[in-house]
């Protein structure tokens, strides 16, 4: 990422089209060649379920999904954070939770 504070910033690009957007289908498409039996809607509703359970705040959330918390226009104008540890910190306990030997991870 070439400005890692900026929203819009693409994570994952590619050159294959115009915009530089991976297609839709991609990640399916890698989980299924990993051998890996599962959706990209399972993988959210997996996240959104741990989230819950480890008290992850919902915008938090919601910023790692790419998603833009529901605020009014005016709350939106004096937020001057992206909560980029926030969601550093929940993204680092995913990982060590989905790369757990036992499933369990860190778990409250």
């Amino acid at each position: 990422m070439d400005n890692p504070g900026n929203p819009d910033e693409l994570v994952f690009h590619t050159s294959k089209s115009k915009t530089g957007q991976v297609a839709s289908g991609t990640l399916r498409y890698a989980l299924n060649a990993a051998g890996v039996d599962s959706t990209t809607a399972g993988w959210r509703t997996t996240w959104g379920d741990w989230c819950r359970d480890n008290r992850v705040d919902a915008e938090v959330r919601e910023l790692c999904q790419c998603h833009r918390p529901t605020r009014s226009s005016v709350a939106n104008a004096y937020t001057g954070t992206d909560r980029q540890r926030d969601r550093k910190n929940a993204l680092e306990r995913w990982a060590e939770f989905i790369l757990s030997s036992d499933g369990k991870g860190d778990q409250p």
